[in-house]
């Protein structure tokens, strides 16, 4: 059972029997061929241009050696085997030595030719055989209807032709002094192979011999590449982590083949949308869509993406999270609509094209599908307010935690002079009750209790402020007043520390100078000036300093 194992293997490899143990067209025709099934293989690859080269090395591996190397003589053998020696292929210096030879044959006698074998270290009767088993190959092929090609074949045809017949054979470096052989054998090159102190990273042998270690003879180098496309039913395939390519436009995997145990591929970039074409949609309407990640933009996203834009800064202004839908809402509303072919962003503009305008404009949403909710009313954020006169830009960060959290006030630099801290203390109107509570908080405690519950209470001194003209008056003073006619509470101006309070609910002021490196920021007015006033004066020694 277990030789039945390894010789249905082995016929696998070769692509003679396929998965149920049925003989496969090649395998009809490597019935017929007389010579070992791995040189069958390579004498039977379909489309090969090197049918004359596969003749002659497998011939070469049907005998011995012809090459001698007595022990006595060996290092002269070996100078005199040099002449037709190729350093970077042992099965290239086989075909050297077989047209160095017949080149010979032509030019010599049968006696002296004899002769000048033995004087070269070459085995006359070895060279018989060689030649014997090469045309009665070769007449073997002819009656399948395999004729030899004229024309000399490349380097790489050559190797790449071996490939079907000697896969079992891949050999791929380590670290180590060993190559890494398939199934996990561990494999030592040859002293005698030409690339025994070469480094490539994928070798093939046509001969594992097993000594105390395993060596690897008659080799050649090959790539990775060249092994998927020899030997195809070898590959195994693992697809993993799937994600979106924004400048392809479309869901992709990494992957990795194997053949027998060796990775010939590792995280080569693959479109999954034919491979995995629901999880590929799923990917393109969640990244591409929802995401707003596709190579290029078309109508419906952009209006659709405006919307949220501006959806977006309503929740920076209401310090809220949940105001549109989340990108798996997003990404049903557009799976609702779309076919299930357009998984990438070319199915889908393959799709538009049929009827652009119609199908841009079905793909288009309303603010009210985008919205979670119904937000409050945006009149108090505004985008400008009006100090002393001047109405100036105000921006909102819903950021906790950073320096820009809150509100922010842009004074152009030239004006800064013009404002005092005490002019921005009523910040907008949709902040002035969540600041007047947090200052409530910030009283002393016999204060406090005097003001319970402090969100009410907060809330009723909030309604009397803005029933009047009062971004015009002093902010503590307004609200100690207020306060005093509501509860009867003293309090004085020293009691309110508004250093206290939440950093979002004081104004930031920032300023850009055209002459200063970077924007200035900070809750404190009087530090914004001081730092542009030493940046312009930096400015001006660098430009003093320059030539």
């Amino acid at each position: 059972e277990r030789q039945w194992k390894v010789a249905f293997n082995l016929l696998f490899e070769l692509a003679a029997v396929d998965s149920e143990q049925r003989l496969t067209h090649i395998g009809r025709k490597m019935s017929a061929m007389v010579v070992d099934p791995q040189l069958a293989r390579i004498l039977l690859e379909p489309n090969s241009n090197a049918v004359n080269e596969m003749l002659i090395i497998s011939s070469f591996l049907s005998v011995r050696d012809v090459r001698m190397r007595p022990l006595e003589k060996q290092q002269k053998a070996e100078q005199s085997h040099a002449q037709y020696r190729d350093e970077t292929s042992d099965v290239l210096s086989v075909l050297k030595l077989w047209f160095f030879l017949e080149k010979k044959r032509q030019e010599l006698s049968s006696s002296k030719f004899k002769n000048w074998c033995q004087k070269h270290f070459i085995n006359f009767v070895g060279w018989l055989e060689w030649r014997n088993v090469y045309f009665q190959s070769k007449e073997n092929l002819s009656e399948l209807g395999i004729t030899a090609n004229q024309q000399k074949a490349s380097d790489d045809e050559i190797h790449r032709g071996l490939i079907c017949g000697f896969v079992g054979h891949l050999l791929k470096k380590t670290p180590e002094h060993y190559y890494q052989g398939a199934r996990g054998l561990k494999v030592w090159i040859h002293p005698s192979s030409v690339l025994f102190k070469k480094k490539n990273e994928w070798l093939l042998s046509t001969e594992l011999v097993e000594t105390d270690k395993v060596y690897a003879r008659t080799n050649f180098p090959v790539k990775p590449q060249w092994i998927e496309q020899a030997v195809p039913h070898l590959v195994k395939n693992n697809y993993k982590d799937i994600h979106w390519r924004k400048a392809k436009g479309h869901a992709a995997y990494f992957l990795d083949q194997t053949v027998l145990g060796l990775m010939i591929t590792a995280k080569r970039l693959v479109n999954s949308s034919s491979i995995a074409p629901e999880l590929s949609r799923e990917v393109f309407l969640l990244d591409g869509l929802a995401k707003a990640q596709l190579p290029k933009s078309f109508p419906f996203l952009t209006k659709n993406q405006s919307i949220l834009l501006d959806i977006e800064e309503q929740q920076q202004k209401l310090r809220q999270t949940d105001l549109r839908i989340g990108e798996q809402e997003l990404a049903q509303l557009y799976a609702n609509k779309l076919p299930e072919q357009v998984v990438s962003s070319q199915s889908l503009r393959k799709w538009l094209k049929k009827d652009w305008n119609a199908r841009n404009q079905k793909l288009q949403f309303t603010r009210e599908e985008l919205l979670t909710k119904e937000s409050n009313s945006l009149e108090d954020y505004p985008s400008e307010i009006t100090v002393n006169g001047v109405t100036l830009p105000v921006s909102y960060s819903f950021s906790p935690g950073n320096p820009e959290d809150g509100v922010a006030v842009d004074i152009p630099h030239e004006m800064l002079l013009q404002f005092k801290q005490e002019d921005f203390e009523w910040l907008v109107p949709g902040y002035l009750s969540e600041k007047i509570q947090a200052v409530l908080k910030s009283l002393p405690k016999p204060i406090r209790k005097q003001l319970i519950p402090v969100a009410d209470t907060a809330n009723l001194c909030y309604q009397a402020i803005v029933k009047g003209d009062y971004q015009k008056q002093n902010f503590k003073s307004l609200l100690i007043s207020t306060l005093s006619k509501l509860n009867d509470v003293t309090i004085t101006p020293d009691m309110i520390n508004l250093d206290e309070i939440p950093l979002h609910l004081k104004m930031k002021f920032k300023t850009s100078n055209e002459r200063a490196k970077k924007p200035v920021l900070s809750t404190q007015l009087s530090d914004v000036k001081k730092q542009v006033k030493q940046q312009t004066k930096q400015t001006t020694k660098d430009k003093l300093k320059s030539p």
